[in-house]
């Protein structure tokens, strides 16, 4: 007998059925290539991590932060109060607390930048004065020495270094030195720095760092002992 022929519809209906198939195959290899990589590298930046929303970084030691466009705060209070440490505080200042507990007096128009382990007060609009103050859990036990090992250092990191002098504090704390000199910043502008080193208990060490342009230094001497006076470490023994 005879193969029957198929007829044109089988053929053709087999035909279709093969090209149906040959595209689902396809289909099936192509969406995972679609989704390879997709796990967000590369594209939108997260919520918070664009440049607008990230904090300044903090002034390097050789420069001042500059002023932001704010306006100074309001205009000092009349009245004088009293500080932590029992210093009666003077008209338009206040106490500051700092990140991990110190308190320290500064001037009503100063603002604070934090830092992993410092903060900089600095003033808003006036002579652009600075209070940086940085802590450490392992103090040097002798202030006078550690100043006098960093001091051949410092001419390489400001520009138009003058060492004024290195000198011991009264009784004050575990131990206490002040390390001042003078350096040029913004142009041809001097300042007049002067850093305390205090180990004020065996597991807490501070420097305050008062930065004042060199001709207004005497004027600002008695600010700098309200500020020291008044300082209040976060811990002591």
């Amino acid at each position: 007998m005879l193969p029957v022929e198929k007829s044109a519809p089988n053929r053709r209906n087999l035909l279709i059925g093969a090209l149906v198939l040959l595209l689902l195959v396809g289909l099936v290899v192509a969406v995972p290539l679609l989704n390879n990589g997709d796990d967000g590298d590369g594209g939108e930046p997260t919520a918070g991590t664009s440049a607008s929303a990230a904090a300044p970084p903090a002034p390097s030691e050789s420069t001042s932060p500059s002023a932001p466009a704010a306006s100074a705060s309001a205009s000092p209070t009349p009245s004088a109060s009293p500080s932590a440490s029992g210093l009666t505080l003077p008209a338009g200042w206040r106490l500051y607390t700092g990140p991990n507990g110190f308190k320290v007096p500064i001037p009503e128009n100063f603002q604070a930048r934090v830092g992993r382990d410092n903060v900089v007060l600095y003033e808003v609009g006036g002579s652009r004065r600075v209070l940086f103050v940085q802590w450490t859990p392992s103090p040097k036990p002798d202030a006078y020495a550690d100043w006098k090992g960093q001091e051949p250092y410092r001419a390489s990191r400001v520009r138009g270094y003058k060492l004024v002098g290195i000198t011991k504090c009264d009784p004050y704390f575990r131990t206490c030195a002040d390390w001042d000199w003078l350096e040029t910043r913004n142009g041809d502008t001097r300042f007049h720095v002067r850093n305390r080193g205090v180990a004020t208990a065996s597991n807490r060490g501070f420097a305050l760092r008062w930065e004042v342009p060199a001709k207004d230094w005497d004027a600002n001497l008695a600010n700098w002992e309200i500020i020291t006076k008044g300082f209040v470490p976060d811990r002591r023994n």
